[in-house]
């Protein structure tokens, strides 16, 4: 069995020559705590590490390989800060993870995530809220969405309106009385 720190160091070099070395090594590993995972996910984000295509290429594989069988949601946090820093492959694959591990008291960072500066990471979440978005997130969105610097609005609007429907009138008018001409015409 491969102990955590050595898992992390094995992680991090990537030295892995194809995908049945990584399964290998994902099945020798002894369970990793979520504060393991987080680490590798940092790594996984890390733009230095992201430079060597071909390792961080194996390291996604590895990572999300490692994750899926992980569903803890305390690592909902973990994945919704990341999803401003991933690269755009990661990303996506972090949008079908988060679901998975949803922790409904961690929505309203979730929507927050809505008000980022990175458009990819707002459309991210808004796809993450699609999936998992109920009425607490609704209600979140409501009481954010009319801060003059919230980016989001569209992003807000497309993740709840096919969702509820009519019930999303409150976040209509909200979008209406508070943003942009652009905003508004969505």
């Amino acid at each position: 069995m491969i102990p955590a720190k050595t898992a992390l160091k094995h992680f991090q070099e990537a030295d892995w020559p194809d995908k049945n070395a990584i399964s290998a090594f994902i099945g020798d590993l002894e369970p990793l705590t979520p504060a393991d995972i987080a680490k590798m996910l940092a790594m996984l984000v890390d733009r230095a590490l992201a430079k060597d295509d071909p390792r961080h290429v194996r390291r996604r594989f590895a990572f999300f390989s490692i994750a899926r069988r992980a569903l803890d949601p305390s690592l909902f946090l973990t994945y919704v800060k990341a999803l401003e820093g991933a690269d755009s492959q990661t990303r996506q694959a972090l949008v079908e993870l988060i679901p998975k591990v949803n922790n409904v008291r961690e929505h309203g960072k979730l929507c927050e995530m809505l008000g980022s500066p990175s458009p990819a990471a707002r459309k991210a979440a808004a796809e993450v809220l699609k999936v998992v978005g109920g009425k607490q997130a609704f209600d979140m969105l409501l009481g954010i969405i009319g801060a003059p610097a919230f980016g989001g609005r569209v992003e807000a609007l497309d993740a709840m309106v096919p969702k509820i429907g009519y019930h999303a009138m409150p976040l209509i008018t909200a979008v209406l009385d508070h943003g942009s001409a652009e905003e508004q015409l969505h």
